[in-house]
């Protein structure tokens, strides 16, 4: 972690109208300093003008005006920079993660964006007086269901749109999730009259539960910090066969990527932690050492299910075998799990380092650790193998190196690490 900065007077030269300023090439690096400490240092010695270093503070003060302002989620993540997080947690939401995910506006917009287009196809489907039945599925405690219901009444972003009739079900799992969404529409409800007239709550498990009816649109506010990682496949693999065959699922398709990282600090603590095991982290203290590279791939198409390639087997078993080119070579401490998904048409959303999705921050990226660091020249290829088991109970992921030589398989049979399936 970045405790302070420290700025050589010699570094500034004045502008035209006599103020110190830095050089532009500088200005970048120091607003993106800035994002990681507000402790700023003036170092060297200062002659000039009557007024010390006021100049340089006032500078400063305009370079921080600068800076976009802080998403809310983003800075719920702060206090867990540079630190490792139990992977798995997000299987039983706390009150912080609950927060750290809703309070993610571009995350909702884009589902907002995405509901829309879905809506205004689906309802050009529907008979006069017909509803359109949307499944909602990994509610939380209901932020999703408030999206899905504005873009019902904004179909086209205006007030005065005529409004698209919906039918909600929202499933749930989670307990304590699922009691703050019962006491939601209560607690808002405005003389009397509940917020959520035609949405039904369902506590009940996903990958399980069987739906009464057929539906237009199933969006799942299930995408983990790996893709697949919070058992998406394993609820669409379910409840998708629900989905009448000209609906839509939201997202339409996801995957996950890899790539070889340098993070001394984070596998030092995993050292001592276990390395048989993912973790959750933050993007910082950690350096990517090449572009990140498809692991595995879901796309959903009703009413099939998952999967082009046919992959619903009860107990599937998945591998992944990415290889990585480093042009500058380093230190490799661990392969560093991000995603990407398409939500409907061309709206995407994104964690691989290359190309975020801006202001992004509902999710953490996933870090798995190497027994060993591995040293790569400039050029040198990382190969890496990562399985994603299941058995009945429980998901697991297996991960090794195979170049520049191999590793010892890390984790196997989900003996350090697995997540239950169903609670």
């Amino acid at each position: 972690p970045i405790r302070a900065v420290a700025l050589h007077i010699a570094a500034f030269h004045k502008n035209k109208a006599g103020f110190p300023v830095l050089p532009k090439r500088h200005q970048p690096f120091l607003k993106l300093l800035l994002r990681k400490t507000s402790t700023v240092l003036f170092v060297g010695n200062h002659t000039g003008g009557p007024d010390g270093y006021k100049p340089f503070v006032q500078y400063l003060i305009h370079v921080f005006g600068q800076l976009e302002p802080w998403n809310p989620a983003k800075e719920m993540a702060v206090p867990y920079y540079g630190m490792l997080r139990e992977w798995g947690r997000f299987t039983k939401f706390g009150i912080q993660e609950y927060e750290r995910s809703e309070s993610d506006s571009i995350k909702y917009e884009y589902f907002l964006r995405a509901l829309r287009s879905s809506f205004k196809k689906q309802a050009a489907k529907l008979k006069p007086g017909q509803d359109l039945n949307v499944i909602a599925l990994g509610v939380g405690r209901g932020f999703i269901i408030n999206v899905i219901l504005h873009a019902a009444d904004q179909p086209d972003g205006h007030k005065d749109d005529p409004a698209i009739p919906v039918k909600v079900y929202a499933v749930e799992k989670d307990a304590n999730a699922f009691i703050s969404l019962k006491a939601y529409p209560v607690m808002f409800a405005e003389n009397g009259q509940t917020i959520w007239p035609k949405v039904t709550i369902i506590h009940a498990d996903p990958a399980t539960w069987q739906p009464p009816i057929e539906f237009d649109v199933l969006v799942a506010d299930l995408l983990g910090p790996f893709g697949d990682d919070r058992m998406l496949p394993e609820a669409l693999c379910n409840v998708s066969r629900y989905v009448r065959e000209t609906g839509d699922i939201i997202p339409k398709s996801f995957s996950s990527f890899l790539s070889p990282v340098s993070a001394p600090k984070l596998h030092r603590e995993a050292s001592l932690a276990g390395t048989d095991s993912p973790y959750e982290v933050e993007s910082h203290g950690i350096a990517t050492l090449a572009d990140s590279q498809p692991c595995m791939a879901f796309r959903v198409t009703p009413p099939t299910g998952l999967d082009p390639v046919g992959v619903r087997r009860p107990h599937p078993v998945r591998l992944a075998e990415p290889r990585f080119v480093t042009p500058s070579g380093g230190a490799v401490h661990a392969l560093l799990g991000t995603f990407e998904a398409t939500l409907y048409d061309d709206i995407r959303l994104s964690t691989r380092p290359e190309n975020a999705t801006p202001g992004l921050c509902a999710w953490s990226w996933v870090l798995f650790p190497l027994q060993r660091v591995v040293e790569v020249k400039a050029g040198g290829v990382v190969g890496a193998s990562v399985w994603r088991r299941t058995d009945a109970t429980r998901m697991w992921y297996e991960w090794c190196l195979s170049e520049p030589f191999a590793t010892e398989i890390q984790n196997p049979n989900g003996e350090t690490c697995a997540v239950k399936l169903h609670e």
